[in-house]
């Protein structure tokens, strides 16, 4: 490992060590201020915010590490940021239409607020992913620790005061979007010098040529982050509200030392990375490697600690309304494992013009995760059943992604050796444009 990656992954990590341990205090005082059915609500509302967010930039951020010229990126980034507003303000235009058309009864005035803060905290989500993407292309590592902690911060000062005020799930994604904007506000820095907005010859030009990027990779995300958050949402309409509020519990609580191990080196990885990618440096291989075995390990220590620690926890810091939280982790455990080794690393499929192979990928988890647990309401099971369930096919898919990851790095380096074999990287994107 470099010397300037390891400086990185420093300053990422104590940034996002700092985050996390904001938001488990918060969790903590939340929990207390908010029932599990309300927290339940906020969680589903939140899951279908980050599903949305998730495709408004039509993934154009995982492109901003392909090109070799600077500007060329910035104007990706500014297409993205573009992208996130409109697709965001029709997805919210459709929602509220939607009984009109139909023919049904409108929303209650309490849906049609908890909808307009899903399309805001979508629009920010995607708008903070793309210059986010732009920081580490930059390798501003510092910058991204500082707006992953102050982000964090804000988040849970506004939902605890706002919670403490008026309890419920509005409060809740009041906070959450106010923490988003503070996000946007400190990495404003990303646009330096004189930034105009593209033409719209430009911008069709710039589709066309990452035209991968939208139209696979963009549906593949949305599939992918179903497969993340439908749990929450399939596990509330199976289950009742109580237990999508235990589920978007325990994933607010190992999200931060998930957080904390795998995004942080994921985040630097990729940066260091993209810049090897561009040079086209067969170390490439090696370096994943090395990042390989270091994610392995730390995960193995992590679901450890979680198995055997969350059950005699959850409880006490949580509250007894929450006890369920640590019997959920110990049940996921498995699959935090593999979502630390193999989730920060993925992103080389994108970046290396593999998309097709993450959408067979991100079809098949959520198929996995809906068919497990179908199966398991299906015969009776309670949900706790269905949480050991989806620990072990998370394991199971996230090995399979990393075994994937690490033949498309070996056939890249293998291309930046020998150029003549035809090997499918992102020159090939070019080419095809």
């Amino acid at each position: 490992m470099t010397t300037r990656m390891a400086m990185g992954i420093a300053r990422v990590v104590s940034g996002t060590t700092a985050a996390q341990a904001i938001l488990l205090l918060g969790s903590l005082v939340v929990a207390r201020l908010v029932s599990p059915e309300s927290f339940g609500l906020f969680a589903s509302v939140s899951a279908g915010a980050i599903i949305l967010g998730s495709i408004v930039s039509l993934r154009l951020e995982l492109a901003i590490a392909v090109p070799s010229r600077r500007g060329e990126a910035v104007d990706i980034m500014t297409v993205a940021l573009i992208f996130s507003i409109v697709l965001s303000f029709i997805a919210g235009l459709g929602a509220l239409a939607y009984p009109a058309i139909s023919g049904s009864d409108w929303y209650p005035k309490s849906i049609v607020l908890l909808l307009a803060y899903g399309v805001l905290i979508a629009a920010t989500m995607g708008a903070t992913s793309a210059m986010t993407q732009m920081a580490l292309r930059d390798r501003r590592y510092s910058l991204v620790a500082t707006r992953v902690a102050v982000q964090a911060l804000v988040t849970v000062t506004a939902q605890v005061t706002l919670s403490a005020w008026v309890p419920g799930a509005p409060s809740l994604l009041a906070g959450l979007l106010t923490g988003q904007v503070a996000g946007i506000f400190l990495l404003r820095g990303v646009f330096e010098g004189d930034v105009k907005i593209p033409s719209k010859k430009q911008i069709r030009d710039l589709l066309v040529q990452y035209r991968r990027f939208p139209l696979i990779s963009a549906p593949s995300a949305v599939v992918n982050t179903m497969g993340l958050q439908t749990a929450v949402i399939l596990g509330g309409i199976l289950w009742g509200s109580a237990a999508a509020g235990w589920l978007g519990m325990t994933q607010r609580v190992l999200a931060g030392p998930v957080t904390v191990v795998g995004n942080a080196i994921g985040q630097v990885f990729i940066g260091e990375f993209g810049n090897l990618m561009r040079c086209r440096d067969p170390e490439l291989y090696r370096q994943f490697l090395r990042v390989s075995a270091i994610l392995a390990s730390t995960g193995a220590i992590l679901a450890s600690t979680v198995f055997v620690l969350a059950p005699h926890v959850a409880g006490v810091v949580l509250g007894d309304d929450y006890r369920e939280v640590g019997t959920f982790s110990q049940a996921l455990a498995l699959g935090i494992a593999g979502q630390v080794l193999a989730g920060p690393l993925s992103v080389v499929l994108p970046m290396l013009g593999r998309q097709s192979w993450q959408a067979i990928w991100d079809v098949t988890r959520l198929g996995s995760v809906v068919g497990g647990l179908l199966s398991v309401a299906s015969v009776g099971g309670g949900v706790t059943t269905a949480m050991w369930w989806l620990g072990g096919i998370n394991f199971t898919m996230y090995v399979l992604l990393w075994i994937a990851s690490c033949i498309a790095v070996r056939r890249a380096c293998r291309s930046f050796l020998y150029p003549g074999d035809p090997v499918t990287v992102v020159d090939e994107m070019r080419r095809d444009a």
